[in-house]
């Protein structure tokens, strides 16, 4: 299959300390340079096994509102790719992340209409964004089987790509959401798909703030001691930035048990 993903979340001009938060010069830089050296985007449901081809997957988990920058700057060199939705936060602040410098807000249903429009896949980032690990296999269940309803009641897709909130997923969560209907399931654990992953615990390469396109070009196609320099790099950033799940562990979520049932059959 494709051998890289990517995962990108929010691009915003000015002052912003979350590592996970690009401006939008450096987004643009990312996709010309990796434009110009050959290598396409597609969306993860496009992965192809056993493909080297000069493909990458391009994500975007939590549809915050600047997704409509990034489809736009994908567009222009003919890319599409694959939004993860936390489903319970569509149109509404990110409460979900707190002690967050700046609330970002997720993208409305219309605006997911219109990213679905441009050709992007829509794929699930849970309904209330919590660590599925942190819930017992039921909850879990419950939750996807929820935020699958969602999607399709509001958008009419059947969603089989999945990206597990934080990364946080295990065997028993790959199988579960399996039977339920996910085709691919997508963690942040940094490293290129290689044949020993399941298709349901694919890696990703998490882009943070300080990445320049040449750490992009290492991890696509740099000698494999710049990839395991990425990384172990990576990993490190990921030790410092538990805090949002940490806070959230001992949080009442505000999407409440009653508007999850409303679309649980």
């Amino acid at each position: 299959m494709a051998q890289h993903i990517f995962v990108y979340h929010a691009v915003e001009d000015g002052f912003e300390p979350s590592a996970t938060t690009l401006p939008r010069r450096r987004l643009s830089e990312h996709c010309r340079v990796l434009s110009d050296l050959g290598w396409r985007a597609v969306r993860v449901d496009e992965m192809i096994q056993g493909a080297d081809d000069g493909t990458f997957c391009i994500t975007v988990d939590d549809a915050y509102t600047s997704l409509l920058d990034i489809v736009t700057v994908c567009e222009r060199h003919g890319w599409r790719g694959t939004v993860f939705v936390p489903t319970g936060y569509v149109g509404k602040e990110a409460s979900w992340d707190v002690g967050a410098w700046r609330g970002h807000r997720h993208l409305d249903w219309e605006g997911l209409r219109d990213v679905a429009a441009a050709g992007w896949e829509i794929g699930i980032h849970g309904h209330t964004h919590t660590a599925l690990t942190d819930k017992p296999i039921a909850a879990a269940r419950q939750e996807l089987r929820c935020a699958l309803s969602v999607i399709q009641q509001e958008l009419g897709v059947v969603a089989t790509s999945l990206a597990y909130p934080f990364g946080a997923a295990s065997k028993a969560l790959a199988e579960m959401a399996q039977a339920i209907g996910f085709r691919r399931g997508v963690t942040m654990e940094p490293s290129l798909v290689e044949e020993r992953h399941s298709p349901l615990l694919l890696p990703r390469w998490p882009v943070y703030r300080m990445d320049t396109a040449a750490h992009l070009r290492a991890r696509l196609c740099g000698a494999p001691w710049l990839k395991r320099l990425e990384r172990a790099r990576l990993r490190t950033i990921q030790r410092f930035s538990q805090g949002t799940r940490v806070r959230m562990s001992g949080k009442t979520n505000v999407i409440s048990d009653a508007a999850e049932q409303t679309y649980v059959e």
